[in-house]
């Protein structure tokens, strides 16, 4: 089978990928573009994401604001702490602020929001071709097209190849020759929790930014604030 591009990986990089192709529309029709993702469904791991006005312009762009509003938070500020003694050393006005300044929102989401409604956007253009439960094994170049063979024995070529398949990417490893991720000793632990679980104390609408030693916590809405 031949496509004009293939993206490997269902993620939000390679969802946002698929969008902006498809959108100019020189990748749509038959022999078009195709996505491929190696999980039997599509599903976002983490917890959330912030996203600066930079983002939610191209989103808006897109056709988005809408769906984007309907599960995004819009915070008013950011806020950075003494994660010893919760003393306040700092704000960043967001909100309308940021929305007067550049001309779109900063927005904090779930990872989840944002992969479902740039999934369902993709699915809208009727222009992608999805394949899930798809491994790619191996790739070689193959006269002006890119040859993937995937770990079914399936073989496709495309006439470019766009690798978002994250930071174990297997397609990097392959072109790059640099190995695996190096690991640097430095941890991160992500969670959600629903603010009506918490003392109305702690509960918070702003971006959190807790600063210790050796360590720092970061807290924001999401899912409209849930």
């Amino acid at each position: 089978m031949k496509y004009n591009m293939a993206i490997v990986g269902g993620g939000i990089g390679g969802l946002a990928a698929a969008l902006a192709c498809s959108r100019q529309g020189a990748f749509s029709g038959q022999g078009g573009l195709r996505l491929l993702e190696q999980a039997p469904a599509f599903g976002e791991v983490g917890a959330g994401v912030q996203l600066g006005p930079n983002v939610t312009r191209v989103l808006h762009g897109w056709g988005l604001q809408q769906e984007l509003s309907q599960v995004a938070v819009f915070p008013e500020r950011l806020e950075v702490r003494s994660a010893m003694s919760a003393r306040l050393l700092g704000t960043l006005p967001l909100g309308t602020q940021a929305l007067a300044r550049y001309g779109a929102p900063y927005a904090t989401i779930a990872r989840q929001d944002l992969h479902g409604l740039l999934r369902e956007a993709v699915v809208r253009t009727g222009a992608v071709d999805i394949a899930l439960n798809t491994q790619v094994a191996s790739t070689a170049r193959h006269a002006e097209q890119v040859r993937l063979i995937t770990q079914e024995g399936q073989e496709l070529e495309a006439g470019c190849v766009v690798g978002a398949d994250g930071v174990w990417s297997a397609l990097r490893r392959q072109l790059m020759g640099d190995g695996a991720p190096r690991v640097t000793g430095h941890l991160t632990f992500r969670a959600m929790v629903l603010q009506s679980s918490l003392p109305p104390a702690i509960r918070s609408q702003v971006v959190t930014a807790w600063m210790g030693p050796q360590f720092h916590a970061v807290q924001y809405p999401v899912r409209g604030g849930e």
